[in-house]
């Protein structure tokens, strides 16, 4: 299970009714209707942030995120290893995986929810502009993301166990 799997149902076991579902959105991960759905919100906001979630809420509804916090944490653990042969098919993915973690040495959260919230919704269009991206970070001296790079892995390694 990936980290964005983990995290929603984090999400779920705290929301009493409503959908959650990946956002289309860049700048979130998650989105939800349960403002619309509930009277207390408050009550639902404080136990989503008491679990490490942010939440910006947009009329009736709510656009969920991990703090920096629950980032650094899930950064901080092992994901399980993966040994991945290249192909025409995953090199320029798997280059812009090892490129993260390469230099992924401070961590960009905003790169990293990126990477997660494309993997989640299995955007591969999207994902083949990531190298693109990661190049102009680099031109900008901005940090990329190892735990991105990792999540990368994973799912490029999941990708390639379904199509065997």
């Amino acid at each position: 299970m990936n980290i964005a799997e983990q995290w929603g149902q984090e999400i779920k076991a705290l929301l009493p009714c409503g959908f959650l579902r990946i956002s289309r959105e860049a700048g979130f991960l998650f989105v939800s209707d349960f403002p619309a759905r509930v009277q207390e919100t408050e009550r639902i906001l404080q136990a989503l942030e008491n679990a490490g979630f942010h939440v910006t809420l947009r009329g009736r509804m709510a656009f969920l995120d991990g703090t920096e916090e629950k980032y650094r944490k899930v950064s901080e653990t092992e994901i399980p290893g993966v040994s991945l042969r290249e192909t025409d098919a995953n090199s320029r993915l798997l280059y812009a995986a090892r490129l993260l973690m390469e230099k992924g040495k401070d961590e960009n959260f905003a790169l990293c929810r990126e990477v997660m919230r494309l993997t989640a919704l299995k955007d591969d269009k999207g994902l083949e502009k990531l190298p693109e991206q990661l190049a102009l970070c680099l031109r900008k001296n901005e940090p990329l993301s190892f735990l991105a790079g990792k999540i990368l892995l994973q799912y490029i390694s999941q990708r390639e166990e379904k199509t065997c």
